[in-house]
């Protein structure tokens, strides 16, 4: 597969032809992507991006201009050096884009991203087609970027993602080499046809071995657009026998999209075709790629065309499904968030045309959590799968549904009708068939399990006018509706907006309380069983607004979290706890405090070195702090969390799992991470007296923790009874009101201070 120095020439003069169409492709593709992406946070950068690439695109042009009008003034190589020059410089442009500008928070740049860079480097095969070497390095340049971008994820999602761009630029460089070697035997067939002309002799037999032997269709015809002779792979493409394609006129296919490029031969110009194709002979659908050329007597004169078909089906397919996944969730092959705000978009623009209502139907499963992960995820993929197949069969024709994450679906309710009451009424109902389907149980490898959902509707209506207020309002109902009891519908209503607009005031209260000292410490004891005596303290987040009045811990994390502030209140717990603590040592027989600590907070990078240098500040040893760990700690990244526990525990820190029972607790980590201490949750230990139940857990907790080496806390112990159940199981510590509720630091002091030294159950 190598060309001739004629064949080179004509190789990069073809090259330099397509070059000026490529470049405007080039300049529209850029500035169609700067306006899909013009709402990324990296607006600078793409800015940047699109300067760079007009300016890679201007002086490929000048080069362009150079070559027509001074061709002879360098030699051929040094002009294919220039042109190869101008490739890298293109593909690395192109390369950059997938590598700087991929947002991870918007799915809907990354789609358009990926198929704007698929598009660019496919289209590349057809306008470099004529030189491989630019073709290999255009697409390697254009893709790999954007390969490494979706490895660095390393999520199932973006790695699915990554394979298919692999397999991707894989396929294209099979093509490449094919569409190249149909160049070459295309210019090399044309020019020994012309030089057997011009000889005046004509090796019938040689061309046509060269014809049979091409990995590619190659037919010739004449003027009036008929077959006069073609090849053995030309008859496998269209699926048709020889006889069948002898002397067949092309003028009069019945798919008459391929005779445009045919006919432009018999006017002297090369044709090119790249598209869907219907044979004639077997009716198969295909994708075809068709390049033509003109064939000339001796005298110049056009005597027919020479035809190079190539089926590019599986090409052409994979992009489709490309395209599919960029739009449906992979799982349930359900529409995706994308899809759905385009579909949304479009009835919005039919409502505000027609009148016509539709609605929304916003759906959380409820407790789906506690099934995945008590189950496991595969159990619960199926169950997300078996749930969107029932939701499918509740929908009408012109509904939709939607998967826009974890267990959430989202319905799109179409042609609801003008009357907004019995749009009202339809909606209820089809929320009422979502439930009667749900409630039935479903099956999976033994397990029979039942499923509610929680559903927030609204109802389009002349003040909704962008589809993320429709989505809010809907998903705020859901919440609405799951507050209310799970399992139930609700409308939206404006007064919803309540909860969203406390949260927003609780995070401004909380800046502000945080940068003025607002938040307090509050201290519960820790009580050895065995002697009686307070050994221990945890240490409480308190905060009281004077607006918003006291503000609950979970309420007051959770604002936290979503708000970033976490990290700075979990130092601040920290140092403050630290402190009153070594006011506390010299005075009290405390022995160590206990410290929460957050899923954010421990996953940040330097928490551990924060921690060893607030025990230095304070020159404490490091069996006098306690953290305490939620599960969601645990199952975050687990490898990381693992290097981190055991880098706490090498220096004498010990670990508490908090609330085990709860949550995803596992006997797996209490055997592969180094916890030191296990709380039993007040849920367990408040029915310890009136449920058998609670009381074998409990039990079994216990049992549990001292085959593992570690120390058990009750939360929750309020009655006597329940601490003499404690004892005979010889759980070491507990926390409660029998004792006392938390308290702030001099009243812990008084508490102290009043039963130092004693013995007993009776703080």
């Amino acid at each position: 597969m190598k060309l001739s120095e004629e064949g080179r020439r004509e190789a990069l003069a073809l090259s330099f032809r397509h070059l000026n169409i490529s470049l405007l492709a080039i300049v529209l593709n850029g500035a169609l992507l700067c306006m899909l992406l013009w709402d990324i946070p990296q607006r600078f950068m793409l800015l940047i991006w699109m300067t760079v690439l007009l300016l890679v695109s201007l002086w490929r042009f000048w080069l362009y201009h150079g070559y027509r009008r001074h061709q002879s003034s360098r030699t051929m190589q040094t002009w294919e050096r220039l042109f190869l020059f101008g490739v890298i410089l293109s593909g690395l442009t192109w390369g950059a884009a997938g590598f700087f500008l991929f947002d991870t928070d918007q799915p809907l740049h990354q789609a358009v991203l990926i198929v704007v860079l698929s598009e660019m480097s496919a289209g590349s095969i057809s306008s470099l087609a004529a030189h491989l070497v630019a073709v290999r390095i255009f697409v390697i340049l254009t893709l790999t970027p954007l390969l490494l971008q979706l490895l660095l994820h390393r999520e199932g999602y973006y790695l699915i993602f990554s394979f298919f761009i692999a397999l991707f630029i894989l396929m294209l460089l099979v093509i490449a080499r094919r569409f190249y070697g149909s160049f070459v035997d295309l210019v090399e067939t044309r020019r020994l046809y012309e030089h057997e002309r011009t000889q005046l002799y004509l090796s019938k037999e040689r061309s046509s071995t060269i014809v049979s032997q091409a990995p590619v269709g190659i037919f010739f015809y004449d003027t009036s657009l008929r077959i006069i002779e073609f090849n053995a792979e030309f008859c496998t493409i269209l699926g048709a026998p020889v006889d069948f394609l002898t002397g067949l006129s092309l003028a009069m296919l019945p798919d008459q999209r391929v005779v445009p490029a045919i006919a432009k031969a018999i006017k002297g110009e090369d044709g090119l075709y790249e598209g869907e194709y219907q044979t004639q002979y077997l009716k198969r659908q295909l994708f075809l790629h068709l390049r033509t050329a003109p064939l000339l007597d001796l005298d110049k004169r056009v005597i027919g065309g020479i035809g190079i078909a190539s089926d590019v089906t599986e090409r052409f397919e994979f992009i489709r499904q490309i395209e599919y996944q960029a739009h449906h969730d992979m799982l349930t092959d359900t529409p995706n968030r994308t899809m759905l705000i385009e579909r949304i978009n479009r009835e919005m623009v039919r409502f505000f045309r027609e009148r016509m209502l539709f609605g929304v139907l916003f759906l959380d499963l409820d407790n789906f959590k506690t099934i995945n992960d008590s189950l496991g995820h595969t159990i619960g993929d199926v169950l997300l799968c078996e749930v969107s197949q029932r939701l499918k069969y509740t929908l009408g024709d012109e509904d939709m549904l939607a998967r826009i994450g974890g267990d959430e679906f989202v319905i799109l309710l179409c042609h609801l009708g003008k009357n907004r009451h019995e749009a009202l009424e339809r909606m209820e109902h089809a929320a009422q068939r979502i439930h009667t389907t749900l409630s039935e149980t479903v099956e999976i490898e033994g397990r029979y399990l039942s499923v509610s959902t929680s559903i927030g509707m609204v109802l389009m209506h002349e003040q909704e006018e962008r589809v993320d207020d429709l989505l809010k309002h809907a998903d705020t109902a859901m919440y609405q509706a799951k507050r209310d009891g799970k399992g139930m519908s609700r409308f939206y209503q404006e007064q919803m907006d309540y909860r969203i607009k406390r949260l927003m005031l609780i995070e401004t209260a909380l800046r502000q309380a945080l940068k003025k000292g607002k938040l307090r410490l509050y201290y519960q004891p820790i009580i050895a069983i065995k002697e009686g005596r307070i050994i221990a303290a945890e240490a409480l987040l308190r905060w009281h607004n004077e607006e918003l009045g006291e503000i609950s811990p979970i309420e007051m994390i959770s604002v936290a979290e979503e708000s970033g502030l976490i990290l700075e209140i979990g130092r601040w717990v920290l140092e403050e706890a630290l402190r009153q603590f070594v006011a506390w040592r010299e005075t009290m027989p405390l022995q160590w405090i206990a410290v929460n600590v957050s899923s954010k907070q421990f996953n940040s990078p330097d928490f551990v070195s924060e921690i060893f240098l607030l025990l230095e500040r304070y020159d404490l040893p490091s069996g006098a702090l306690e953290l305490e760990l939620t599960e969601s700690v645990v199952i975050s990244d687990f490898d990381e969390v693992v290097a981190k526990m055991h880098e706490l525990r090498k220096h004498g820190i010990g670990l508490s799992i908090d609330d085990f029972g709860t949550g995803y607790s596992s006997l797996s980590y209490l055997k592969k991470l180094p916890f030191t201490t296990l709380k039993i949750d007040r849920s367990f230990t408040q029915d310890l007296l009136i449920d058998e139940d609670d009381r074998e857990l409990v039990s079994t907790i216990i049992t549990i923790a001292k085959n593992f080496g570690l120390e058990v806390v009750a939360e929750g112990v309020e009655q006597q009874d329940q601490l003499d159940f404690l004892r005979q199981r010889s759980c070491e510590y507990y926390q409660g009101y029998f004792c006392s509720r938390p308290l702030d630091a001099i009243a812990f002091e008084r508490l102290i201070a009043h039963h130092h030294g004693m013995r007993g159950s009776v703080l």
